[in-house]
C-alpha cells in the first residue's frame, strides 16, 4: 500500500514537472505592429513540440539582465552576436527572421554602421539596433512613423533615416528610391537564445523550426512579423 501510494506521488510529480511552462522573455514591446505576429509565431513553434511557455516583456536591458540571471528560461529575439554578450546561451538555429537596415540620405555613402558615426538619425522608436549601434556615437531623433522618418531627411532635420524592413512598406521604399540614396547596409539575423540548461529544449525546437521551413509555416509567419501596415492586437 505504501510502495503504491508512494508511485502515485512521484506518478502525479513527474505529470506536474511535464507542464512546467517554459519561462520566455521578449524585449519586442507589446505596441509595435509586430509583437501580435511574433507572439503568434511562437504559439505555433512551441506548440509543435508540445510544450507550455509564458512570454513576458522587459525593456531591452533589462531582459537581458533577467536572462542571466536565471529568472527566463530564454530571450526570444537577439541577434547573432548576442553569445558576446551571454557566452554559455544556447542559439537555437536557424534564425527565425532577417532584419534588414537601410539608410536613407541625400547623398550619404552609407555601407556599415561606423559609417553612420557622428551624423544625426531619424529611426523608428524601439528598433534596438539602432539604439545599441549608435547610441554613443550619433545623435539620434526617434519617430513613430515611416513616413516622418522620410520627412526629417527631406527638410534635412536629420542626415540619415535608418529604418528597417517591416517597418516601411515596399510602396514607400520604392518611393523614396527616386527622391533619395537608399541603401541596404545591415542584415541581422534574429534567434531564440535559451539558457545553459535547455540543451534538449534546444535540440527539440530546432528540429520544429527546421520542418517549419520545409512546409511553408515560418515563411508565412516571417510576413506577418514584417507587415508594416498589421495592426497591434490583430
Amino acid at each position: 500500500m505504501k510502495t503504491s501510494y508512494l508511485l502515485t506521488v512521484c506518478m502525479l510529480w513527474g505529470s506536474a514537472q511535464a507542464v512546467e511552462p517554459v519561462r520566455l522573455v521578449t524585449s519586442v514591446n507589446p505596441a509595435l505592429p509586430a509583437s501580435p505576429a511574433h507572439r503568434l509565431l511562437f504559439k505555433d513553434w512551441f506548440g509543435r513540440i508540445n510544450t507550455p511557455f509564458t512570454l513576458e516583456y522587459r525593456p531591452n536591458r533589462r531582459a537581458e539582465i533577467e536572462f542571466k540571471n536565471g529568472k527566463f528560461d530564454g530571450d526570444v529575439a537577439r541577434i547573432s552576436l548576442f553569445t558576446q554578450n551571454y557566452p554559455t546561451a544556447i542559439r537555437v538555429d536557424p534564425s527565425y527572421l532577417a532584419l534588414e537596415y537601410y539608410a536613407i540620405s541625400n547623398a550619404l555613402e552609407i555601407r556599415q554602421w561606423s559609417d553612420l558615426y557622428q551624423h544625426s538619425i531619424a529611426y523608428m522608436l524601439g528598433t534596438r539596433a539602432v539604439e545599441n549601434q549608435l547610441s554613443q556615437s550619433s545623435q539620434l531623433n526617434p519617430v513613430n512613423t515611416a513616413r516622418a522618418c522620410l520627412a526629417m531627411v527631406q527638410t534635412r532635420r536629420v542626415d540619415v533615416c535608418v529604418i528597417q524592413n517591416g517597418t516601411i512598406t515596399e510602396a514607400q521604399l520604392e518611393s523614396a528610391k527616386t527622391q533619395f540614396k537608399v541603401q541596404l547596409f545591415a542584415t541581422l539575423n534574429v534567434h531564440l537564445w535559451l539558457a545553459p540548461t535547455q540543451q534538449k529544449l534546444a535540440q527539440q525546437l530546432s528540429a520544429a523550426l527546421i520542418q517549419m521551413q520545409k512546409d511553408g509555416t515560418l515563411e508565412r509567419h516571417q510576413k506577418a512579423m514584417l507587415n508594416p501596415e498589421a495592426t497591434p492586437g490583430h
